[in-house]
């Protein structure tokens, strides 16, 4: 028995000495100088059933996301009750945010939790379709539904349990797949309810009181469109600087309409917008806000020079190139159509102090120093020629500064001498309107001269 005894309590003492043996021998002391990997929560609409959902984001080769939401009467929905569905751990990477990005960093999917909720948009497409397409093309035409209401209230319970594990996700830090990827997505829509996720402790808002205040201001005078530019990139979006309602600039604003005004999902920069904007920035981000306004009240003082509208240009482009082709000789260079001894290029200084301008690989003179925040325009008369004309740019000073070209659209000289007859067009066309025919306009055009009008 004593024997017996023996064996258990060695056993025991062996058993201990082999955890003994496995534990870490170093000591922990807690760092004040460390935060969380976990940054961002993003939402995202499937914009297909739970059964096509749960298969692709499952499936080897497809996307993931760290939970899936089903909807009510899904008929793909095997269970009576929704539930909420865990994909990936919240320690792992899941592939659900793409290329993006919010507040400065990139790649999202590193430092995010995804949420993807099983919610079906109609979108309708034209006959003919464009010969390219994106995913914010206009030329789709989408119905969007509203979410089902046991399914945000899951969705808030779920966010908030995932708010309360994950500190360093902030108010402003719980944004959709649209925020962080304006260019490429849309979703979770303009009927995602944003506002119902604030007034439960999830995500941002603004306050109408401050909305008024700006709204005194901006409907009096709206900021310009670089303010706004600089606005929105201070929030949080990819956006840079041009001052112009580019492409870039339209799908951005319409992303951030669809979070905070979902009524009003126009892509324009007008007063109603900067109003929210800047009511964003005042509550959430203070001192930015601070700056901003000082930017505007110095645009007040001194109005931004007028330049021709976007529309009047036929190539508008920002050098150095943002994200440069590794053939060196293809990058900050392009062409424009011009006719000989016409022409004229605008120049929009960011931010650089001396750059080189090449029209047909004749370097054009220009300010020395350029003056940031200045418009200069140039004529080209002595360099262009009929047809297709190159334009390079390089030596742009300093390392980072940026130049916005835009290269206006041909006119016509209407001032040409006619040295051509057309006296028989006169005369055929006196004849038909003396028979009856109620008149004609004609117009004679030849290397951009209006010859006969």
């Amino acid at each position: 028995m004593f024997i017996s005894w023996l064996k258990k309590a060695g056993l025991i003492i062996t058993t201990t000495l082999v955890v003994s043996c496995a534990s870490t021998p170093y000591e922990f002391t807690q760092s004040a100088n460390y935060s969380h990997r976990i940054k961002f929560l993003v939402m995202h609409y499937t914009a297909i059933d739970y059964e096509k959902s749960e298969r692709v984001l499952v499936e080897e080769g497809g996307l993931s996301a760290h939970y899936l939401l089903p909807e009510s009467n899904d008929d793909s929905y095997p269970d009576d009750e929704l539930k909420v569905i865990q994909l990936v751990d919240e320690r792992d990477r899941a592939w659900h945010a793409g290329k993006s990005f919010w507040q400065g960093r990139e790649d999202l999917n590193d430092q995010s939790i995804g949420i993807e909720i099983v919610n079906v948009p109609t979108c309708h497409y034209p006959e003919v379709k464009p010969t390219v397409y994106m995913e914010n093309d206009a030329s789709k035409l989408c119905v969007f539904p509203d979410f089902d209401t046991k399914q945000v209230e899951l969705l808030i319970e779920l966010s908030k349990d995932i708010l309360a594990r994950n500190p360093d996700i902030g108010p402003t830090q719980v944004v959709g797949h649209s925020d962080i990827a304006p260019t490429r997505k849309n979703d979770p829509g303009p009927r995602f309810p944003w506002y119902q996720l604030y007034e439960a402790g999830v995500g941002a808002w603004y306050d109408s009181e401050t909305v008024d205040k700006y709204w005194q201001q901006f409907s009096l005078s709206t900021p310009s469109v670089a303010l706004m530019q600089k606005a929105l990139r201070s929030y949080g979006y990819d956006i840079h600087v041009t001052n112009q309602l580019d492409p870039q600039t339209l799908d951005t604003l319409s992303a951030f309409q669809m979070h905070f005004l979902p009524w009003h999902v126009s892509g324009n920069a007008d007063a109603r917008s900067a109003s929210v904007l800047f009511a964003l920035m005042e509550k959430y981000f203070p001192k930015k806000a601070a700056k901003l306004m000082a930017d505007y009240q110095q645009q007040q003082q001194a109005p931004e020079p007028v330049v021709e509208p976007l529309a009047n240009a036929q190539v508008v482009v920002k050098v150095p190139t943002a994200n440069p082709s590794s053939r060196k000789l293809v990058n900050d260079r392009g062409t424009f159509k011009a006719y000989k001894g016409r022409g004229k290029i605008i120049i929009e200084n960011n931010n650089a102090t001396s750059g080189e301008i090449f029209i047909n690989g004749e370097k054009i003179n220009i300010a020395k120093p350029l003056k940031a925040k200045k418009i200069y325009q140039y004529s080209l008369k002595k360099r262009t020629h009929d047809g297709i004309n190159t334009f390079k740019v390089e030596n742009i000073r300093p390392e980072g500064a940026s130049l916005t070209l835009r290269f206006p659209y041909p006119t016509l000289n209407t001032k040409a001498v006619n040295k051509t007859s057309f006296s028989e067009v006169d005369k055929l066309i006196n004849k038909e309107v003396a028979e009856g025919f109620p008149g004609a306009v004609l117009a004679v055009v030849k290397d951009g001269q209006l010859i006969k009008s």
